[in-house]
């Protein structure tokens, strides 16, 4: 079967996965010339920052299994989150 998805995030692209994985035939179409959806990122002098608020958690355990399967877990990085306020030029 073709089957045709629109938007290359990560609901689009594991469900692409998961069809072809059926043996069917898939086309992703995508607006944006990037994939990831609200994951995706992009560089600022070398720093990939994430285009939306949007993160993955410790507990996003599909998530996990996926990069496990595609053998991408060793690119996943947690960090201790540091986020403030500036006021009056104070930082808080």
């Amino acid at each position: 079967m073709r089957i045709g998805i629109i938007g290359a995030g990560i609901s689009g692209l594991s469900a692409a996965l998961a069809l072809r994985k059926r043996g069917h035939e898939v086309s992703i179409f995508q607006r944006e010339s990037s994939l990831g959806g609200l994951i995706g990122t992009f560089d600022l002098d070398g720093l990939q920052l994430e285009h939306f608020y949007h993160f993955s958690c410790q507990t996003d355990t599909g998530y996990f299994d996926l990069c496990r399967e595609l053998g991408l877990e060793d690119r996943l990085r947690f960090t201790r989150a540091r986020t403030g306020f500036y006021y009056e030029g104070k930082l808080f």
